[in-house]
Order: structure tokens, then C-alpha cells, then sequence
């Protein structure tokens, strides 16, 4: 299911990914005055259409059920994948860590003292 799931969200971002790109290129050819990247016919198509209209409703119910499918598969709890802790392991992350600490609190110093330097 892990599987399933990751396929939908992929294909999900990649959805948004081109709805956004789209959007981005219409709203760049409109500003220059030319016609956007649909067909001719698609713009008076969907401009003639209502949310009274059968197909509207249908795809809307369709979408929306799609997208409760996708959030239950989401919400539902999976069983969680466990590593082993191994002595190096944990060494290796410790030393990380403390790394990464270390650089902040240093960073953190550095800064406030060029702040109240200027």
C-alpha cells in the first residue's frame, strides 16, 4: 500500500506542478498581450459551461472523492519501519548533532556580535 500511496502523491505533485506552470504561462502571455496557452475553442467551451451542468457535477464529485480516497490513505496509521540502532550509528548521529549544534551556537555569536558592531 506504501506503494500505491506514493505513486498517488507523486502524480498529485506532478498535477500541481503543471496546473501551476500553466497558470504562470497564461498569466505571462496575457500580460503581453497575446493569447493564452489553451486552444481557441477551450476557452468558449468552459466559458459557456455551469455548475448546473451534468459533466460540471459529475467531474466535481469525482474529484472530491478522489481526493477523500487520497486523505484516508493518508490519515491511515502504517506500520512503522524500524532501524537498527547500532553502536556506530549512534556514535555517527551524536557526532552530527553536536556538529550541527556547535555551528549554531556559533553562527548565533557571530552575528550578534557584527550586529552590535555596526
Amino acid at each position: 500500500m506504501r506503494t500505491v500511496n506514493r505513486v498517488a502523491t507523486l502524480l498529485l505533485a506532478v498535477a500541481l506542478l503543471a496546473g501551476g506552470v500553466l497558470v504562470a504561462v497564461a498569466g505571462l502571455l496575457a500580460a503581453l498581450g497575446r493569447p493564452g496557452p489553451l486552444p481557441a475553442g477551450w476557452s468558449a467551451t468552459l466559458s459557456a459551461v455551469r455548475w448546473r451542468d451534468a459533466p460540471v457535477r459529475t467531474v466535481a464529485a469525482t474529484v472530491t472523492l478522489l481526493g477523500l480516497l487520497l486523505l484516508v490513505a493518508e490519515l491511515r496509521r502504517w506500520r512503522p519501519a524500524r532501524l537498527r540502532l547500532t553502536a556506530a550509528l549512534f556514535k555517527s548521529l551524536t557526532v552530527l548533532s553536536t556538529t550541527i549544534f556547535i555551528i549554531i551556537v556559533i553562527s548565533y555569536f557571530y552575528l550578534s556580535y557584527f550586529k552590535s558592531n555596526i
